[in-house]
């Protein structure tokens, strides 16, 4: 594809009149195009009214901008992630319930779905790979049917002298503190499935017992004479690369052949693998405190911050962040915002930007006539913007209660404009409230609330001096998109 536009209307802006349309009233009707070039793939602006966001940081109207796969991309309220691949087509054989249990619109969980579905086809155990919280349980999960038993165990957190009586279940007497008989989890789990996550921690003693079962399905429990039967279909998990552990002797290589060659391990990708999933995983977990809401209501800028992070422990950390959004979202009456995430989440934003020189001190000083600071080529971050916006009350005398946009500007190096786009990005409109700030941000290119009325002379803003509309845009309040 030589090229792809993006924006409310269609239209042919590439060679092969490739678009996507966006049903998004602050994206223009031409806002920019994706094309290919010598130096790989760009972002290119089309002279948009807003601009946007590559990876986090806001870029210039007019920009050009360079992708790598992966890369999120903020056009209005607009949340984008680009890949150079094509995704793969999603398969309608296979059901909603695959789609239910591991839901995802990237390749890789395409690929997960379609594995998935081919092992519910068979009978044999099945070997789950992974990094910590990709979502081995859920995919284990997925090859569950009706009212049958799903028996989860964590081989990490038995005790290594009572595995086998958890495992197989024990006779009376069979060791000290035995009162009664114990029926085993290989045994409630019969009919169904037995999901023994993170078996790279079973004891090498257990694992005979193990491989016994997996190969006739029949067990001793613990102090017992006779063989028992289990029709329980084994799904294991680990995080661990087992073969390392076999060499280590920690681990039987006949069990892990035994686990892998009926079927092929299923291999789940981490999740910054495949950010495109992030908020459909999100919204799982958002409603899982709040069953009747969804993603629709939340804050674009909360979203973008969702994407941005890399997730180190994946699903479950992502789990453990949505959950207590939630329930504080939920306390306040609010949706998602980016005020209730962790502040990791919201400083993974620019990570991947170069440091910045330290601003000299007294930089609300008033310069002298004409002078300028230089144009800033990094984006400021959302720390220094709003200490910025809080000194330049002091220069605001005709409204202390709002801040100087003019010399927030002077001081973090870019225009008037910008200054209300990173007001924008960063959720920090309430500095354009009057007093507590919860209302909404004014125009950019409404001066008048904020600029002193000594400084009528604003020379760094003349490439502003035509942003009012274009032509493209001049209907768009009757274009219903």
């Amino acid at each position: 594809m030589a090229g792809l536009s993006l924006g409310r209307k269609r239209h042919a802006s590439t060679s092969d009149g490739a678009s996507l349309v966006l049903d998004d009233k602050v994206v223009s009707r031409r806002h920019a195009v994706i094309e290919h070039g010598a130096a790989g793939w760009v972002l290119r602006d089309t002279e948009s009214q807003n601009a946007g966001a590559v990876d986090g940081v806001p870029y210039e109207k007019g920009a050009t901008v360079r992708l790598k796969d992966g890369s999120v991309l903020r056009l209005g309220d607009t949340l984008l992630v680009f890949r150079e691949a094509m995704p793969l087509p999603s398969r309608a054989d296979l059901g909603a319930a695959f789609t239910e249990a591991f839901p995802g619109c990237s390749p890789q969980a395409e690929r997960v779905r379609r594995d998935l579905a081919q092992i519910a086809r068979s009978t044999g155990p099945v070997l789950i790979l992974g990094e910590t919280g990709t979502g081995k349980e859920y995919a284990a999960r997925a090859l569950h049917h009706g009212a049958t038993p799903f028996v989860p165990v964590n081989c990490g957190l038995l005790g290594k002298e009572l595995v086998a009586s958890e495992l197989f279940g024990h006779m009376r007497n069979a060791f000290t503190g035995a009162m009664t008989s114990r029926t085993g989890l290989v045994e409630t789990a019969s009919g169904g499935i037995l999901f023994l996550d993170e078996i790279g921690e079973l004891p090498l003693d257990v694992q005979p017992a193990l491989l016994r079962f997996i190969e006739d399905g029949r067990f001793r429990p613990v102090g017992g004479t006779d063989l028992r039967h289990s029709s329980a279909r084994l799904v294991a998990a680990t995080h661990v690369n087992l073969e390392e552990a076999v060499r280590g002797g920690t681990f039987r290589a006949d069990l892990l052949a035994r686990l892998t060659t009926a079927t092929p391990p299923l291999v789940l990708p981490p999740l910054r693998e495949r950010r495109e999933d992030v908020l459909l995983w999100a919204e799982r977990f958002w409603q899982e405190v709040i069953p009747t809401a969804t993603a629709a209501s939340w804050k674009t800028s909360a979203a973008e911050s969702l994407l941005l992070y890399p997730w180190p422990w994946n699903l479950r950390d992502l789990r453990g962040v949505m959950g207590t959004a939630a329930r504080n979202a939920l306390e306040r009456g609010i949706s998602l915002e980016r005020q209730l995430l962790p502040e990791r989440v919201l400083n993974s934003d620019h990570r991947s930007l170069p440091p910045r020189e330290a601003k000299p001190a007294g930089g609300f000083g008033r310069p002298e006539p004409k002078a300028k600071l230089p144009r800033r080529t990094d984006v400021p971050s959302k720390e220094e913007v709003e200490a910025t916006l809080r000194a330049s009350h002091l220069h605001n005398r005709q409204n202390p209660n709002r801040p100087n946009i003019r010399k927030a500007a002077e001081v973090l190096g870019v225009n008037r404009r910008k200054v209300y786009r990173l007001i924008e990005f960063y959720d920090l409109k309430y500095w354009l409230s009057p007093k507590s700030g919860l209302a909404d941000a004014a125009p950019a290119g409404d001066a008048s609330v904020d600029d002193d009325s000594d400084d009528s002379d604003d020379s760094d803003d003349s490439d502003d001096s035509d942003d009012s509309d274009d032509s493209d845009d001049s209907d768009d309040s009757d274009d219903s998109g």
